[in-house]
């Protein structure tokens, strides 16, 4: 809401950037307006104000629309309005009931219509000019038109739009300009030569927590989502030089930031720019979370994960535009997976899919969990699909799901092209599968790519029929049909054929846990290449005879019997034997609810063969180390570390692990 002039100061109030996922309601509402490829279009053009002319509440000056949250300027400052993922009528009064009328596209607060439940998210400008004038700058090319109901008296059409909007005198001497691309909002402070900028005092109302970091960089915390600024930019355009002014966000009380000024020539203009940092939500009405990332040389963020909305977005032309319908009929729906790609700037969908099919019988889903590209922009995805009918493209190694039914996975690995319209090739990789307690079958976690685009593949295998090549490393499985082991599999650039293909594990570990006997194995996590063709593969092994090599440096499993140990291993081109495999942990701890040890999740191989590996341990808050995990510090809940394999590194880092698997998760919330 905005703030009331009664309150003794005024408050003029603009708002930050955010994106939060569309909700079901302002998706449907939206389907009946316009097609969802003329919503894709729209969201890749330029963000623009449009002026009001009638348009909407009178209150209202200039107005942007995009997916998921409403902009309104009015004379006395601007609300953006967050849409959230359920249907509830809005709260207060006034212009903010009338702004969240205008999510549900035009629903009255009188007509009796459910409004969109709203997130507002303002930034108070404290003791600034309540009258300030408010104007369009920039007009832009294109108009907006409004030709809703039958009544022509009520079109509006020809409407201006700008590319920015200003206020003038907000403080005196000051102005400041409001702009932005697309979801993407930012404001400029101009302070005219001679004028004051100390009394510029930023309120955040709605924000839970604000926090500087030692960068100097500013987070605001909200209640669905943080929006994060740079260290403000702060310069002084000499001639034809921008000359840099030292400068700082300085933190106040009552949600506040001011901003602490270096010296500066007073009699030239100063512009203080803060930042606001690519960051945005992507999904749709229901669960939706990303598993993998990978960026390509132009900045372009490509991302992988699941989904369980039938509204998440994708583009005009993707290889997959709706989300399949389920087979299992006790189930209401399962998850697909999705592949999305971003530009630069995180401004607009380059490309957005779903990749899956309809689920299996036991009601699994389709699952992304790795991603990589090749020089081409083409996008290898990996990860376990419980789908009879999972897309596969003719003449694939594997078009069946061996798997499917009765609540077991295959893995899978699909190369989509580099505009997400269509399959390179698409296969599935895994046998019969085996149900276990924990639920364990094929999956695949990691995948990397080399220059002759074979593609390498890390995951977890109960099969016992799990495809394997001949003079592979491992061709059995030695978890014995009791649990599972992780494989390392290369399939050549057409997709047609595996190069070599491994199991990657010992015989496991048999534990009761919640009164239940659990088998727990190893798996593998994620795999990158070095230039020889060596493969490195990362994990967590439960055995206490995984593969290790002699003069390794842990060849032995600390955690053996309690719980875990990470490990690392480097195979070699031909995936027939190991160059060194090591186990990389402490001595872990078992309760009566749960195992606690070590894991890798991430790494990276340097250009002289080092390995750079990150991932896990739990530990508990006592005074000495009982795990024994090297330079480990303790603390309470999950620790995280980073160890780089043949440097001098030994300590932890509070820095967030690449992929926790899914398994430690519900481990984690379960205690």
């Amino acid at each position: 809401m905005l703030s009331s002039p009664s309150r003794g100061r005024s408050l003029l109030t603009l708002s930050l950037a955010a994106i939060l996922s569309v909700s079901a309601a302002f998706a449907q509402q939206a389907a009946k307006s316009v097609s969802s490829a003329l919503a894709s279009d729209y969201g890749k053009l330029p963000l623009s104000f449009e002026a009001n002319q009638g348009q909407t509440d009178a209150q209202v000056k200039f107005l942007s629309r995009g997916q998921g949250y409403s902009h309104f300027l009015t004379n006395q400052g601007a609300v953006l309005s967050l849409s959230k993922d359920r249907l509830k009528a809005l709260k207060g009064d006034g212009i903010s009931r009338r702004v969240g009328a205008q999510i549900s596209e035009g629903a009255s607060a009188h007509e009796g219509k459910p409004a969109i439940e709203a997130d507002v998210i303002q930034m108070q400008l404290v003791n600034a000019n309540p009258h300030a004038q408010v104007e369009g700058v920039a007009q832009l090319p294109g108009t907006a038109n409004y030709f809703i109901g039958n009544d022509p008296a009520k079109w509006r059409n020809n409407i201006p739009t700008y590319a920015k909007v200003q206020y003038k005198a907000v403080y005196p001497g000051i102005t400041l300009v409001y702009y932005g691309n697309q979801r993407q909002l930012e404001y400029d402070f101009v302070v005219a030569p001679g004028a004051n900028p100390k009394p510029i005092r930023l309120h955040f109302a709605g924000a839970s927590k604000l926090r500087l970091n030692s960068a100097g960089d500013l987070t605001v915390a909200a209640k669905n989502g943080q929006i994060d600024f740079h260290r403000p930019e702060i310069y002084q355009q000499i001639g034809e030089q921008r000359r840099a002014v030292e400068g700082r966000f300085t933190l106040l009380a009552g949600s506040s930031v001011g901003f602490s000024l270096g010296s500066y020539d007073h009699a030239k203009q100063l512009v203080i720019d803060p930042v606001l940092v690519y960051s945005t939500y992507l999904g749709g009405s229901y669960g939706d979370w990303a598993n993998a990332i990978a960026v390509d040389h132009s900045g372009s963020a490509y991302v992988a994960g699941a989904t369980y909305s039938t509204d998440f977005p994708v583009t005009a032309d993707a290889f997959q535009r709706r989300k399949p319908k389920t087979l299992d009929p006790y189930t209401t729906g399962v998850a697909s997976a999705f592949v999305t790609k971003l530009n630069s700037l995180g401004t607009a969908l380059v490309y957005s899919t779903y990749l899956g099919g309809s689920g299996g019988s036991g009601g699994d889903g389709d699952f992304a969990n790795g991603i990589a590209l090749d020089g081409e922009g083409n996008a290898y995805i990996v990860g376990a699909t419980g789908s009879p009918n999972f897309p596969t493209t003719k003449g694939a190694f594997q078009t069946q799901n061996r798997a499917e039914g009765g609540g077991s996975t295959n893995a899978f690995v699909t190369k989509l092209n580099p505009t997400g319209t269509g399959l390179v090739y698409s296969t599935y990789l895994g046998g019969i599968g085996l149900v276990l307690g924990n639920g364990r079958s094929d999956s695949a976690s990691g995948v990397a790519v080399d220059s002759s685009g074979n593609a390498y593949l890390a995951g977890t295998a109960s099969s016992t029929d799990f495809p394997v090549t001949k003079g592979a490393f491992q061709t059995k499985n030695h978890g014995a049909g009791l649990t599972y082991n992780g494989f390392v599999t290369k399939i050549n650039p057409t997709g047609t054929a595996q190069e070599y293909s491994t199991y990657l594990g010992g015989s496991g570990l048999q534990e009761t846990v919640y009164g239940y006997l659990v088998h727990e194995g190893d798996a593998a996590w994620s795999v990158a290449l070095d230039g020889s063709g060596n493969a490195y593969i990362v994990g967590q092994a439960f055995s206490a005879d995984f593969p290790v090599t002699r003069g390794a440096f842990q060849t032995d499993n600390k955690a053996a019997g309690n719980s875990s140990n990470a490990f690392i291993t480097k195979l070699n081109p031909s995936g027939s034997a190991l160059a060194y495999s090591t186990y990389l942990g402490g001595y872990g701890f078992k309760t009566l609810y749960y195992f606690a040890g070590d894991w890798a999740t991430g790494l990276a191989v340097g250009p002289l063969g080092n390995a750079y590996v990150t991932g896990g341990d739990l530990l508990l808050e006592l005074s000495r180390d009982p795990w024994g995990f090297p330079n480990s510090q303790l603390r309470g809940g999950l620790g995280r570390w980073k160890r780089i394999r043949h440097g001098t590194q030994r300590g932890r880092q509070q820095s967030g692990v690449l992929h926790l698997p899914w398994r430690e998760r519900q481990r984690l919330l379960r205690t």
